[in-house]
C-alpha cells in the first residue's frame, strides 16, 4: 500500500499513521491541584471502605455459621441439606467467606491497577471507583456490619448506592468521558438524583421506592433505554476504531455476564430431582461461586478495554464464542432430541444403549456442524471474505452484465463493501491533470486503507477501503481478497482508460475533420 496522491479528496485519503492511532480520545485533568485532590479522595475512600470490608469479616463468619445472609432464603432448609450432605455448617461459612473475599480482592486489585496506571483520565479514575465500591459493598459482599453496627449502615449502603448509581453513569459516558448526545446529560442527572434520594431518604415518601409504578416505572425504563441509545449511537457515529475496540470489550463482558447469570439458574432445575433439602444446599452453595465468577467477568473485561485492548482480537474472541456456544447449543439439542425421540419411540425410561446411541449422533455431527457454523458466522462478520472465488465470480457476472462504461467503477465499489462487508468503498483514478475520477459507496470516514490497481507494472487507480466498525487494519485473508479484487479492478479500470483515450481520440479526430470542412469551404469561398 502506498501514500495516497495529494489530489484525493481529503474525506478518501489514507492516514499514513493508522497504527498510531491513540486509545482513546478520553478528558484528561489539566489541573494538577485538582487531579491531587481527586486522588486523594479516591484513597481516602478505598482505605475507608477496604477497612471496613475487612473489620466485617470476622463479624460476616460468625453470621454464616448462623446461616444469616443476605442471599440465604430458607436457613433452616439450607442447615438440614447440609446435613443430609456431611458438610459442617462452619466449613460452608469458610466457603463462602472464601468466595467473598476472593471476589472483593479480584475487584479492588484491578481497581487499584487502573488507579495506578491511569488515574490521570476522569474516565478511568471514576471506572476504578465504581469497581472497588462495588467489589466490597455489592449484594455479595456487602459488609456484615450493616446488620451490627447502626453507625455504619448508613454510610456503607450510601457508598453502595453511588457505586451503583456510578455503574451506571458510566454507561452514559464510556469510553472517552463525554456525553454523546448532548442531551444524555439530563436522563444521566435524573439518575443521579433518583439515586441520591433512594441511598439518603429511603424511607420518605418522595423516595423513588414509594413511587407507584406508573411513575417509577418509565422512568427506570427511560433512562435504560437513553443509556444504550448513548452507546449505540457513539459506536456507530463517534468512536475511533480503538474506541470501538473497548466498547466490544465490556459489552462481550457484559453479555457474558448476563449469560451466565441465565445458565445459573441451572443447578435449580436439575435439583428439582432431589429432595428439596440437599437441593437448596447445592443451590446455595453455587450460587456464591458461580455468581463470583460471572460477575468478575465484567470487571475484567474493563480492565482489559481500558489498558490492553490492543493485546488480544476481541473479533476473534467474539466469533469463537459465537461459533462454540452454538455449537454446544445445538449438540445440546441434539442429544435431547434423539435420546427423547428414541425413548418415545420404544416407550423406554431411562436406557443407557439409548445414551449411547446419541452420543454417536452427536460425534458424527460435531466437525461438519462446527465447520458450517463457523462458516456462517464468518460470513455474518466479515462477508465472503473466505470464499474468494465467489466475490470474483459475482464481480465478473456484474462487469459482464453492465453495458454503461460509466457504471463499471461503480459495480466494482458496491460488489466489495457487500462482499466484505466494509463500511465504505473508493475507486480513485487520474488519467490526466484535467481530468480526475473517483467513485465511492457508503459513507465517507476519516481512515482509509488503499491498494494500487495495477496493469502490467503501471498503477492505473487506487481502491480505498476503509476497515470494518471496531478494525484498525485488515487480516491476511482480506488482504489476499483485496489484492485479487484490485488486480481484476486494475483490468477494468485500465479497459476504460483505453475506452476513454479511444473516444477522446475520435473525438479530436471528428473536431479535426469539421475543421478542415470549414476550412475547404472557406477557402473556396475566397476563391
Amino acid at each position: 500500500m502506498t501514500a495516497p496522491p495529494p489530489s484525493l479528496h481529503p474525506r478518501t485519503r489514507a492516514d499514513p499513521s493508522v497504527a498510531d492511532i491513540p486509545a482513546s480520545r478520553s478528558l484528561v485533568w489539566t489541573n494538577r491541584r485538582v487531579l491531587a485532590l481527586a486522588r486523594a479522595a479516591w484513597l481516602g475512600i478505598a482505605a475507608a471502605a477496604v477497612g471496613t470490608f475487612m473489620a466485617s469479616l470476622p463479624i460476616d463468619y460468625v453470621q454464616l455459621k448462623a446461616l444469616h445472609d443476605e442471599m440465604i432464603a430458607k436457613p433452616g432448609l439450607l442447615e438440614t441439606g447440609l446435613a443430609q450432605l456431611h458438610v459442617a455448617v462452619p466449613v460452608f461459612a469458610a466457603y463462602v467467606l472464601a468466595v467473598k473475599i476472593i471476589f472483593a480482592g479480584a475487584c479492588v486489585g484491578i481497581a487499584v491497577l487502573l488507579f495506578r496506571r491511569k488515574s490521570d483520565e476522569p474516565i478511568v479514575l471514576a471506572t476504578s471507583f465504581t469497581l472497588l465500591i462495588l467489589g466490597v459493598t455489592s449484594l455479595l459482599t456487602r459488609p456484615a456490619l450493616t446488620h451490627s453496627d447502626a453507625l455504619l449502615k448508613g454510610p456503607i449502603l450510601f457508598l453502595s448506592d453511588a457505586g451503583l448509581a456510578m455503574f451506571f453513569l458510566l454507561c452514559y459516558v464510556f469510553p472517552d468521558g463525554r456525553f454523546v448526545p448532548r442531551w444524555t446529560v439530563w436522563p444521566a442527572a435524573l439518575w443521579i438524583v433518583e439515586s441520591a434520594l433512594v441511598g439518603a431518604m429511603p424511607n420518605s415518601p418522595i423516595s423513588p421506592q414509594h413511587w407507584p409504578v406508573v411513575l417509577g416505572a418509565p422512568v427506570l425504563l427511560g433512562v435504560l433505554v437513553t443509556m444504550v441509545y448513548a452507546q449505540v449511537y457513539r459506536y456507530r457515529r463517534v468512536s475511533t476504531a480503538p474506541q470501538r475496540q473497548q466498547t466490544k470489550w465490556v459489552m462481550f463482558g457484559f453479555v457474558i455476564a448476563i449469560a451466565g447469570f441465565l445458565l445459573g439458574m441451572l443447578p435449580n432445575m436439575f435439583a428439582t430431582f432431589l429432595r428439596p433439602a440437599p437441593a437448596e444446599a447445592l443451590n446455595d452453595m453455587s450460587t456464591y461461586a458461580f455468581a463470583a465468577s460471572i460477575f468478575l467477568v465484567m470487571p475484567v473485561a474493563v480492565a482489559v478495554a481500558v489498558l490492553r485492548f490492543r493485546l488480544w482480537d476481541i473479533d476473534l474472541i467474539i466469533n469463537r464464542t459465537l461459533v462454540y456456544t452454538a455449537l454446544t447449543a445445538s449438540l445440546i439439542g441434539s442429544h435431547v432430541l434423539v435420546a427423547g425421540g428414541i425413548g418415545a419411540l420404544l416407550r423406554s425410561g431411562f436406557n443407557p444403549i439409548i445414551s449411547f446411541v446419541a452420543a454417536g449422533v452427536i460425534a458424527t455431527l460435531f466437525a461438519p456442524l462446527r465447520a458450517r457454523l463457523q462458516r456462517g458466522i464468518n460470513r455474518l462478520m466479515y462477508g465472503e471474505r473466505d470464499e474468494p472465488y465467489a466475490v470474483m465470480a459475482r464481480l465478473g457476472q456484474r462487469l459482464e452484465s453492465t453495458l454503461a462504461p460509466d457504471a463499471v467503477l461503480s459495480v466494482i465499489v458496491q460488489t466489495v463493501t457487500e462482499a466484505l462487508k466494509l463500511p465504505y468503498a473508493a475507486i480513485a483514478v487520474q488519467w490526466d491533470a484535467a481530468s480526475p475520477v473517483s467513485v465511492e459507496a457508503g459513507q465517507p470516514v476519516p481512515v482509509t486503507l488503499q491498494f494500487p490497481l495495477m496493469y502490467q507494472q503501471e498503477t492505473v487507480g487506487r481502491l480505498l477501503v476503509a476497515p470494518r466498525a471496531g478494525e484498525v487494519e485488515f487480516g491476511p485473508s482480506d488482504h489476499r481478497l483485496l489484492d485479487d479484487l484490485a488486480r481484476q479492478a486494475g483490468i477494468a479500470v485500465h479497459a476504460l482508460h483505453l475506452q476513454a483515450r479511444t473516444l477522446r481520440l475520435a473525438t479530436d479526430l471528428q473536431h479535426s475533420r469539421e475543421r478542415l470542412v470549414a476550412t475547404r469551404e472557406e477557402e473556396r469561398r475566397r476563391l
